[in-house]
Parts: structure tokens; C-alpha cells; sequence
């Protein structure tokens, strides 16, 4: 799968094994044992060194953002938006900023700003 929001903190979550069954089950009451199998549904399970999510029915096969573009009919790159709000991840990288050229030469209005913060306080 490559959709550019991806970056390395959202990988990192993506092939976390504890992660994942914690999105699955306050997000569609999903209850994973530690060997990877779903306590009400024994053909579905989650791999738990990969991360990989399979039902034996044949339904489907694939990993959480492919599991919730299935499970909610949406596109991979709504899916992979789900998944990171979930987990309060950017879903792009942020850019750096700039440092400016010149420093600011008129402080004027700093000196205005400290003004009145003197006369409040006084």
C-alpha cells in the first residue's frame, strides 16, 4: 500500500500488535486473546509478530487499514485517516520552519506589549 500520509510514527503504530487490538476493540468490540484470537469469532485473527489480520472464511486478509477500508467501505486513504485520528497521529509530516533572515528591527510594538502588561500589574 503506498498513500503519502504515511510517516514513520504511523508505521510504528500500524505493526504494533497492542495498538491495533486496542483501536479493534473500543472501535468495533473486537476482543483479542495474546495469541491473536477473536474471543467471539475464531476465524478471525491477528498475527501477532506481523500484524496481519485474517478470516478464515476467505472474506478477507490484510493489515488494520486495509481491515477498516473493508470493515467501513471507505478508501485506504480515509481508512489510514481513521486509524491515526484514533491515535491522535499527524497524518503528515510537518514542516520545519524557517528561520527568518533579518531579526525584527522596529520593537516598538514589543515595547507597547510591555507597557501594558507593567501597567496592568502595578
Amino acid at each position: 500500500m503506498s498513500i503519502s500520509l504515511f510517516n514513520d510514527e504511523i508505521k510504528a503504530y500500524i505493526k504494533n500488535y497492542y495498538s491495533i487490538v486496542d483501536f479493534l476493540y473500543l472501535r468495533y468490540g473486537l476482543e483479542f486473546d495474546k495469541a491473536g484470537n477473536e474471543r467471539h469469532n475464531k476465524s478471525l485473527k491477528i498475527k501477532t509478530n506481523t500484524c496481519l489480520i485474517t478470516d478464515f472464511n476467505g472474506s478477507f486478509s490484510g493489515d488494520i487499514i486495509d481491515f477498516i477500508a473493508f470493515k467501513e467501505n471507505v478508501e485506504l486513504k480515509e481508512a489510514l485517516i481513521i486509524f491515526s485520528d484514533f491515535n491522535r497521529l499527524p497524518t503528515q509530516k510537518v514542516g520545519s520552519f524557517k528561520p527568518q533572515k533579518e531579526p525584527l528591527k522596529d520593537n516598538s510594538y514589543l515595547k507597547n506589549i510591555a507597557y501594558s502588561f507593567t501597567a496592568i500589574f502595578i
